[in-house]
């Protein structure tokens, strides 16, 4: 056999192979190989589809919120629901700062006392720093302060000195709250954005009571409340609508209701 008719009869058994893939077991029934290419096609792009599917539910999955970024952020309650219904915190807020603003006489210290008495409660420590407002013992006893574990610490020397002092309280983390008396300019704002970072870091309640009206307005502070004779304005709290005003009789309701003295005898 010549070399050309053994090629020939090889290129027509091979078209014979490659026509007989069209047909299936069954006889009159032919399939496309192009169709057979297309269909191969169509799975592999499934595939990378459901691949793409996957990584999109992956990618979501970790773009959730966590359950402790979704819970409200921990406060004090100062046991007056006006105050603490309102507050989202249901209280003074933990781990940041908040202003009591108001002259002496307005209630100001005496919110803070009333969350103090919450405080001990739950045993808890308690830290003030006297200034020209000192909290008296025999007044704290009539509100049933739990003299043992409040600390109460002189008046600094000098007016530096408070910076330092607050800052060391705060760093020790054995007080929820820590309250003081400032004079306008007391603190920088540089330090009261240390603090700020310190109460975050350990969970402490920073109170400022203080007369000065340029604050109220100072971002830093998370919590703000302008305390008058007649009235409480929330002037600033987190996630809620301000200026929300508080009837002071609402307020010496919930006092009276929880220690028996004369509403003339509230702090300032």
């Amino acid at each position: 056999m010549s070399y050309e008719r053994k090629n020939t009869e090889a290129n027509e058994f091979s078209e014979q192979t490659v026509f007989s893939i069209g047909y299936e077991v069954h006889e009159d029934q032919f399939v496309d190989p192009r169709h057979i290419e297309r269909t191969a096609a169509t799975v592999a792009t499934t595939n990378d589809d459901v691949g793409n599917s996957v990584d999109s539910v992956d990618t979501s999955a970790r773009s959730l919120i966590s359950l402790d970024r979704v819970r409200p952020p921990p406060g004090l309650p100062t046991g007056i629901d006006v105050f603490d219904n309102f507050l989202i915190w249901k209280g003074l807020p933990k781990g940041d700062l908040t202003l009591l603003s108001g002259k002496p006489g307005t209630g100001g210290t005496s919110l803070w006392v009333n969350t103090v008495r919450k405080i001990h409660q739950e045993k808890k420590w308690v830290a003030w720093i006297n200034s020209d407002w000192e909290l008296l013992p025999a007044n704290l006893v009539q509100k049933k302060i739990d003299l043992q574990r409040l600390l109460i610490v002189k008046k600094p020397k000098e007016a530096s000195q408070m910076f330092w002092i607050l800052k060391e309280l705060i760093s020790s983390s054995l007080f929820e709250m820590v309250g003081c008396h400032l004079q306008e300019g007391g603190l920088k704002n540089h330090q009261l954005r240390k603090l700020k970072k310190l109460a975050a870091l350990h969970q402490v309640a920073l109170i400022v009571i203080c007369q000065a009206t340029q604050w109220v307005l100072n971002p830093l502070f998370s919590l703000v409340i302008e305390c008058q004779r007649d009235f409480f304005t929330i002037k600033r709290a987190l996630y809620r609508p301000t200026p929300f005003t508080i009837s002071s009789s609402m307020i010496h309701t919930d006092f009276l209701s929880q220690v028996d003295f004369s509403p003339t005898a509230l702090l300032a």
